[in-house]
Order: structure tokens, then sequence, then C-alpha cells
């Protein structure tokens, strides 16, 4: 991963996203699952656009995975000071963000089983930490009567050594 190079410039969000939800409306209309998204304004920030949209992609499969049947998803974008925010809610089984950030934080993917006994390598969120820090954002979840995970991009470059 460290070889990786990184296209950060200026890019509107939502098309991206809308553009990963149309992929996977077939794996959602399996489990009869509806994705509802509806961007309201632009979402202007820094970010290798094929990078994030592998995020995303990723986020929303596992949402898909552990969403019950007939059920939705809600994907929310916004911006809060210097990010923007990507939101995305699933009502099934899900996991705080200690145990996002303990599952991020290990060398040894661990897989769960979705709702339907769906089976992933575990490496899918691995991969969405690396491409999300290489973008200079951040990955959080909570759980309540959903799972809500959330990541944010930086509205500005960010220039690091």
């Amino acid at each position: 991963m460290k070889q990786i190079t990184v296209n950060t410039k200026n890019n509107d969000l939502n098309p991206i996203i809308a553009e990963v939800i149309k992929s996977k409306e077939p794996q959602a209309k399996f489990k009869n699952i509806n994705i509802q998204f509806s961007p309201n304004i632009t979402i202007n920030a820094f970010f290798d656009a094929d990078m994030i949209a592998i995020v995303v992609r990723n986020l929303i499969l596992n949402a898909i995975k552990f969403s019950y049947p007939n059920q939705k998803i809600i994907i929310q974008s916004n911006t809060i000071n210097t990010f923007a925010e990507v939101f995305i809610h699933n009502f099934g089984i899900g996991f705080d963000d200690r145990n996002l950030q303990k599952t991020l934080n290990t060398k040894n993917p661990i897989s769960t089983k979705g709702t339907e006994h769906e089976m992933g390598s575990g490496i899918g969120l691995l991969i969405c930490r690396e491409f999300i820090e290489k973008n200079n954002g951040t990955i959080s979840s909570s759980l309540g009567n959903e799972c809500e995970i959330r990541i944010t991009l930086p509205i500005k470059t960010i220039i690091t050594d």
C-alpha cells in the first residue's frame, strides 16, 4: 500500500456516491433493501476520487451485508467546518466505534457473517482505513437503533511532510 500514489484534487463527493449506489443496486435488491441518497448541495473536498470510490463501495457493500432484508440504507453527505462528511446508516447488525477501531487497527482482519450469512474476507475495512488515511480523512462508527459509519475528508488541501 505504501507504493500507491495518491492523486488528491478538488472533487465533488455526491456523483461518486451516486455512481457507487447505482452499481450496487443489484446486491441491495437481492435483499429487498432500498438505498436512499438525496444530495441537496455540492460537496467539494480534496481527495483521490478512485480511492474514495473504493471506500464508499466497500462501506455500502458492508451496509447491505449487515442490513436485515426489507430494510433501507440511508446515505447523507454534508460539510462541517473544514471537512466533508459522508454518513452511511444501515438497519441491521453493526458495531460501535470501539469495535470498529479495534478492527481497523489489527493486522489480522476478522470476518463477520452478514444477516443472510454472507461471507467476507475482513480486509475491506482495512483498505478503507488505509485509503481514508492517505486522503487525510477519518472513519468512525456509532451503534444505536442503526449502525452509522462516518467518513470525513478535508475540504482544503492538507500539506504533510
